[in-house]
C-alpha cells in the first residue's frame, strides 16, 4: 500500500519494511511525474546538496578559465580514446573445456565392453561433433579441427563485435559516440550527473538509439527503503516531469555517496571559484596601466569634505550628495599615474589613498586556488599544466604521467562508462556476453612487460595472451594452452574414470550437458 505523509513524501506502508535509506525526509520532494504508460505517478526527489542552480553552473563553466580547462580536456582525452567490443572469456573457455573433457572421457572409455562405458564414449563423442563437424571418426584430427573451430569461433566473435561496434560509433541518428562521451563527461563534471534515455523500438524490447538528457535535469528517484524501486525523474521547467525506470534510462554520476545524494564537484569550490574570478576582473582592468590613484595632492588648508588638520572633526562635516558623488567619482577613476590633484589655495597635503599593494600576494593566492580545483577534480599534474614546474618532477616520462593521469581522475570515469554500457545498454540490445573497454595506451616497452608479468604469474596461457591481449591467432599446440608451471585440470589416465567411480561430479555434469 502506497501512502502519502502531511509533507508529501510518499512511502510504502509495509510493516516488515527494513534499511532506511535517507536521514531526513525534509530534503527529500514529491514530484508528480508521467512515467512511460502516460500515467502520473507521485514519486521522491532529492535535491538537498545542491547549492548551484544549472545556469549558474553553465556560467561557472564558461568564465573560469581553470574549470573549463579541465572539463574541455576531460572531454576531448576520453572521447578521443580508443575502445572495443569483446566477448567475455567465460563463453569461449567454457566451450573449449567440455571439448576437451569429453575427449578425455572418449579416449577413457572407448574400446570398452561394457555397455554403460560404451554409453558414455558414444555421448561423448556425439557431444564434440555438434562443435566439430569434421572430426574423423577415430578422432585422429582432433587437434586440429579444434584448432579450425577455434579460428572460425573467434572470427564469428569478431564479425559480431565489429556489428555491435558499428551501432556505438553512430547511437543514435544526430550524433556520433565522440559527442556522446564528450556530452558525458561534461554533464558528470559540470552537473555532477549525466542521464541517458534508451530508446526502444515499438515491437520489442530491444534498444534502438541512445541520447543523453539535458544536464542538470535528471536526479535518481529517491529511495526511503533500501529496497524501493530504482529509477530517475527529469524535472524541467514550464514541462511536466518525467519518470523513467531504468530500463529506460540510465545515468552515472561524479561521486554518488548515498542512495539518494550525489556531489557536484563545483559546490565544493564555489568560493574559490568566485575569489579567481574577481581577481582576473581586476587584472583585466589594469592591464591598459591604468590604476586606481595611491596619492592624493590637496592645495589648501580646507577642502571640499573638511579640514585635514586638527582633531579631524571638520572631516567629518556632512557633504551635499552632489558634492559626495563628485569626489567618489574622482578618488575612484583610474589613471597611469595614480595621483589625483584637488585644486586650491594654500600649502599642499599629500593623502594616501592608496589600497594595500596585494596584486602579488593575490597571484600567489591564485595559483594555490587552481591547485584546489584540480584536487576537488581529482586532475594531475599535466591536465593542471604543471609538469617540469616546481609542482612536479621533470624526470617523470609521459607514460607515467598518463598513468597517473588514469588512476587519479580520469580512469573512475572511465569506469562508470564501461559499466553504464556493460550493464545498462548492451545487455538490452544483445546479450551479457559482450564487454565494452576502453583501450589504455602503454608503450611497445611496456605492453610487452605486461604481457611477461601475466605469462610468469602462472595464471594465463600463451594461447590466451596472444588471442585476448594482443588479437592474433593462436598456436596449434596443446602446450600453449596451458599456464606456465600448471597441469592440465583433467590429466589422461585413471583420474577420469576413478572421478566417475567417486560420483564423478565433472562427468555427470558433461553427460547431463550432452543429454545422458
Amino acid at each position: 500500500m502506497i501512502t502519502v505523509s502531511n509533507s508529501g513524501l510518499v512511502f510504502s506502508n509495509k510493516e516488515n519494511r527494513r534499511g532506511y535509506a535517507v536521514l531526513d525526509d525534509r530534503v527529500i520532494l514529491p514530484q508528480a511525474a508521467v512515467n512511460k504508460y502516460g500515467e502520473t505517478e507521485t514519486v521522491n526527489y532529492a535535491l538537498s546538496n545542491i547549492a548551484l542552480d544549472i545556469y549558474e553552473r553553465l556560467d561557472i563553466f564558461r568564465s573560469c578559465s581553470p574549470i573549463f580547462s579541465i572539463v574541455t580536456g576531460r572531454m576531448n582525452y576520453i572521447s578521443g580514446m580508443e575502445w572495443r567490443i569483446t566477448q567475455k572469456k567465460k563463453v569461449e573457455d567454457e566451450i573449449v573445456y567440455k571439448i576437451k573433457f569429453a575427449k578425455q572421457i572418449f579416449d577413457e572409455f572407448k574400446g570398452g565392453e561394457d555397455p554403460r562405458h560404451i554409453g558414455i564414449s558414444v555421448k561423448a563423442k556425439q557431444f564434440i561433433a555438434r562443435y566439430l563437424p569434421d572430426l574423423l571418426p577415430d578422432m585422429a584430427n582432433f587437434d586440429k579441427s579444434l584448432f579450425r573451430w577455434s579460428t572460425k569461433l573467434r572470427k564469428d566473435i569478431g564479425n559480431r563485435a565489429a556489428e555491435i561496434e558499428a551501432w556505438l560509433h553512430k547511437p543514435s541518428r544526430n550524433t556520433t559516440i565522440e559527442n556522446f562521451l564528450k556530452i558525458l563527461v561534461f554533464n558528470t563534471h559540470v552537473h555532477g550527473i549525466a542521464g541517458v534515455y534508451k530508446k526502444k523500438s515499438e515491437f520489442s524490447n530491444r534498444i534502438n538509439e541512445l541520447y543523453t538528457l539535458p544536464g542538470g535535469s535528471v536526479y535518481p528517484r529517491a529511495k526511503i527503503f533500501v529496497d524501493d524501486p530504482d529509477g530517475f525523474i527529469q524535472v524541467i521547467d514550464n514541462y511536466k516531469a518525467q519518470l523513467f525506470d531504468t530500463g529506460e534510462a540510465a545515468a552515472i554520476s561524479f561521486a554518488q555517496f548515498d542512495t539518494n545524494d550525489f556531489c557536484l564537484p563545483l559546490d565544493a569550490i564555489v568560493n574559490n571559484i568566485s575569489e579567481i574570478l574577481l581577481f582576473e576582473r581586476r587584472a583585466a582592468d589594469m592591464s591598459n596601466g591604468e590604476k586606481y590613484p595611491e596619492k592624493m595632492v590637496v592645495f589648501g588648508q580646507t577642502v571640499p569634505f573638511g579640514d585635514l588638520g586638527g582633531n579631524g572633526e571638520s572631516f567629518q562635516m556632512p557633504l551635499p550628495k552632489d558634492e559626495q558623488e563628485k569626489i567618489q567619482r574622482t578618488v575612484n577613476e583610474t589613471r597611469k599615474d595614480a595621483i589625483l590633484i584637488v585644486s586650491g589655495h594654500g600649502t599642499p597635503a599629500v593623502v594616501d589613498i592608496s589600497r594595500a599593494d596585494t596584486f602579488n600576494a593575490q597571484s600567489d593566492r591564485i595559483r594555490m586556488l587552481r591547485e584546489q580545483i584540480g584536487n576537488v577534480f581529482g586532475a594531475s599534474n599535466a591536465e593542471m599544466n604543471l609538469t617540469g614546474t616546481d609542482s612536479t618532477n621533470g624526470r617523470e616520462s609521459s607514460q607515467t604521467q598518463e598513468r597517473k593521469d588514469r588512476e587519479k581522475g580520469i580512469y573512475p570515469h572511465l569506469k562508470s562508462i564501461e559499466n553504464m554500457f556493460n550493464y545498462d545498454i548492451i545487455p538490452n540490445r544483445y546479450s551479457e556476453d559482450w564487454m565494452f573497454s576502453f583501450e589504455m595506451s602503454l608503450s611497445e616497452r611496456e605492453q610487452i612487460e605486461m604481457w611477461k608479468n601475466k605469462l610468469e604469474s602462472g595464471l594465463f596461457s600463451v594461447n590466451e595472451i596472444r588471442t585476448m591481449d594482443i588479437g592474433i591467432d593462436a598456436f596449434n599446440d596443446k602446450q600453449f594452452d596451458i599456464p606456465k608451471g600448471a597441469t592440465p585440470p583433467q590429466p589422461e589416465g585413471d583420474s577420469v574414470a576413478g572421478a566417475d567411480a567417486d560420483g564423478g561430479g565433472d562427468i555427470q555434469n558433461l553427460l547431463k550437458t550432452m543429454g545422458g
